[in-house]
């Protein structure tokens, strides 16, 4: 008879339990402001097919204060590391999205650490990428590898899948100018701390660089550069070479193209920065033709789309001319750069 009591009121604490849960669940997952900043995807990309955004750090905070950034700085340059995103809130976030796509038949190849400022700053990071994974994916995460020197950093990013890795110079003077990093950083201790990562870390690392003109691409600075990341134990490089005017002297960079490639001849790709805008472009509205059929995207997220990947908004305008309606699958605050 006590058992028959005990059982009744484990069922009424279950019950209870469910019934909050469905509660917390429907609490989030319809609240827009959760739902528009947190998730974002699926966004079709050249390297790693269609990834599902995690934009973990909500108030743009970042380490750097990049001169090329596309997202126009942050709101707030730091190096305190704050925990912003709830893991409860993460997991009823990232369930609805998958639910979605699921019954829609829109696939999903990653899912990915990349908001609006630096990953690392969340204290929370190793367990949202744990609980994230649950759902059956592989976990990117994408940073600009200012705090890896922290010991805590480097045991979150341990929980990862792949890891995109920034490094735009080992020049401490170019590094002030070009990435404007927070006066509490140490390039020493930035690359010391990308070094002891690479040895230590079972899975894959790509590097990200970006090349400047008249900022980072002088030889020297290059091949110190390129001399640095020859030590490190990495899947591949991609080298992007830019101006802040867009107007890029080919002559200079044809000559940058051929040093990298002396000194880095394996695992290395060098793109121009419009050549690096024609080589995912089509790639890309192919991609985004699939995904609009199985669950169309509406004009104000196709422009969305076409602004974050800077190519022409006519290209891909038939796709909301086609639609027959309007529901969405790409959330605001889109923010990639090549990829």
């Amino acid at each position: 008879m006590q058992l028959g009591i005990i059982k009744k009121i484990n069922l009424s604490i279950r019950n209870s339990m469910l019934k909050y849960s469905s509660k917390l669940e429907d609490n989030i997952v319809n609240n827009p402001d959760c739902r528009n900043r947190v998730v974002i995807g699926p966004f079709p990309t050249n390297k790693y097919g269609n990834i599902l955004l995690i934009n973990n750090v909500l108030c743009k905070s970042c380490t750097y204060n990049c001169l090329y950034c596309n997202t126009n700085g942050p709101e707030c340059c730091s190096t305190v590391i704050n925990s912003e995103l709830n893991p409860y809130q993460l997991f009823f976030l990232v369930k609805n999205k998958i639910d979605k796509l699921e019954k829609a038949n829109v696939k999903i190849n990653y899912i990915a650490f990349m908001p609006n400022g630096e990953p690392t700053t969340d204290t929370n990071l190793a367990r949202l990428i744990d609980i994230v994974r649950s759902f059956g994916y592989k976990i990117i995460v994408f940073t600009n590898s200012s705090l890896i020197w922290n010991d805590n950093v480097k045991e979150n990013l341990m929980h990862a899948d792949i890891l995109n890795l920034r490094i735009d110079t080992v020049n401490e003077e170019v590094w002030n100018k070009l990435n404007r990093p927070h006066k509490r950083l140490s390039l020493e201790h930035v690359l010391e701390g990308i070094k002891k990562l690479s040895n230590n870390y079972g899975n894959k690392i790509y590097i990200n660089t970006k090349i400047v003109q008249n900022i980072n691409d002088n030889p020297v600075d290059i091949e110190n550069l390129c001399d640095f990341i020859s030590t490190l134990r990495i899947e591949k490089v991609y080298f992007t070479i830019t101006s802040l005017n867009d107007s890029i002297d080919i002559n200079r960079a044809e000559e940058t193209k051929k040093l990298l490639n002396n000194k880095l001849n394996n695992g290395l790709v060098v793109l121009l920065n419009n050549e690096a805008k024609n080589y995912y472009e089509n790639d890309f509205i192919s991609k985004l033709e699939i995904l609009n059929h199985n669950l169309p995207y509406n004009e104000k997220e196709l422009k969305l789309m076409a602004l974050t990947k800077g190519i022409d908004f006519n290209k891909i305008e038939h796709l909301v001319k086609n639609n027959s309606n309007n529901k969405s699958i790409v959330d605001e605050q889109v923010l990639l750069q090549n990829n």
